[in-house]
């Protein structure tokens, strides 16, 4: 591609060049450098195309080379390999040859050093006897042998005998010592019910005497307050029966002290002076109102009043 741009410059560059024909100094027309242009990359085109085929078929060409190599070098290969392997079945056949005819000669060599058979004789009783000294000493030695074996298994059980009960030891030291946390923290456990169970019935037990303190300061306040009712109830019983009916307030005119008649002993003055066995000290004060007006009560509404107040202190 890169090349194809190259090429594709130089086409312009060598088309926008000035002319010699028109001066040296003119221009082409648009027109005709446009077509030269495209002729230009036309050709550029086509020559990219036949250079890449080109290039195509050198490749294929040495691709093909290349598989002609391989092959030969292949064949080549394996023929070296044939050859080698030849060669060496050929070695292994001349060895054993000759160690087979290096046999056979010491077999006749033995044959002819063969002695007599007065020696030979003699010969095979030292043998003999010398193979039964081998073997009296191989089976001593064999018995040595075992006998340490023997000892070396017998202090083998020995010790795994104490190893094993240094183990039972150990894990009935450990046992023991589980068994007695275990015990310590039943122990535990129970003197934590113990202590936990006195602790509930003693708290049971004050909150019970708490219940029932509570229980007689409210019975002992019901009767102090029923008793105070009562007491209220005689007083204001015996204040309705020693002081004229409160009742009668509610029709009297306002006092005039003086009368209209400047008269001393007139007016209202006769009213107050009948009234002198009333007594004030022991009548409720007479109560004012949010606007300052006197608040007159009846019997009934004083009880009810005082029962009130003492209904909700007896609650607070």
């Amino acid at each position: 591609n890169s090349f194809c741009t190259l090429l594709a410059r130089g086409a312009l560059s060598s088309a926008s060049a000035p002319s010699l024909e028109n001066g040296g100094g003119s221009r082409l027309p648009s027109k005709q450098l446009a077509v030269m242009k495209r002729r230009t990359r036309a050709n550029s085109v086509e020559a990219d195309l036949k250079e890449l085929n080109a290039l195509h078929a050198h490749i294929r060409q040495s691709q093909e080379e290349i598989g002609s190599l391989v092959t030969s070098e292949r064949h080549a290969r394996n023929e070296l390999m044939r050859r080698e392997d030849l060669q060496w079945r050929r070695a292994e056949r001349d060895a054993e040859l000759e160690r087979k005819e290096i046999v056979a000669r010491k077999e006749k060599a033995d044959q002819r050093a063969k002695p007599p058979p007065m020696v030979a004789q003699m010969g095979e009783l030292f043998l003999k006897s010398r193979e039964r000294e081998r073997e009296i000493k191989v089976r001593a030695e064999e018995e040595r042998r075992a006998a340490r074996q023997a000892e070396i298994d017998r202090q083998k059980r020995k010790q795994r005998r104490l190893v094993q009960a240094m183990a039972d030891a150990r894990t009935a030291e450990a046992e023991r010592r589980h068994e007695a946390i275990l015990l310590t923290r039943q122990r535990q456990k129970a003197s934590l019910e113990y202590v936990r169970d006195d602790l509930n019935e003693r708290r049971s037990r004050s909150v019970q005497g708490m219940v029932e303190d509570r229980s007689e300061r409210r019975r002992r306040k019901e009767r102090e307050e029923h008793e105070r009712r009562a007491a209220v109830r005689e007083r204001i019983d015996a204040d309705r029966a020693a002081s004229p009916s409160p009742s009668l307030f509610l029709k009297l005119p306002p006092l005039q002290l003086g009368g209209s008649s400047g008269k001393r002993d007139g007016g209202d003055a006769g009213l107050l002076r009948s009234l002198r066995g009333f007594d004030a000290s022991r009548a409720s004060p007479l109560p004012l109102d949010d606007d300052d007006s006197v608040v007159v009560r009846t019997p009934a509404k004083h009880e009810e009043d005082e029962g009130n107040a003492v209904a909700a202190e007896a609650d607070a």
